[in-house]
């Protein structure tokens, strides 16, 4: 009832699919690091904002195709 959830928020992944190492090394530097090093932080921008925005502005300045809000069959490579 514990682990899970901290487990979830830590490695941002279930807790079957991350990695046991990694969640180890983020409890201990939590738990017994530096004071800083356990501080909670509240975003002040959203993920779409710092990730997605800028991606989107690169592709069409490039004129690249991309679709937002697809899934993703396949993936073509043409030229390397």
């Amino acid at each position: 009832m514990v682990w899970y959830p901290v487990a979830i928020s830590v490695m941002n992944d279930l807790p079957e699919k991350a990695s046991a190492l990694l969640f180890a090394r983020s409890l201990r530097t939590t738990f017994l690091g530096k004071k800083s090093d356990s501080a909670i932080l509240i975003p002040t921008t959203g993920q779409t904002e710092l990730y997605v925005q800028g991606a989107v502005e690169l592709l069409t300045k490039e004129q690249i195709n991309h679709k937002v809000n697809s899934t993703v069959d396949r993936i073509l490579v043409n030229d390397n």
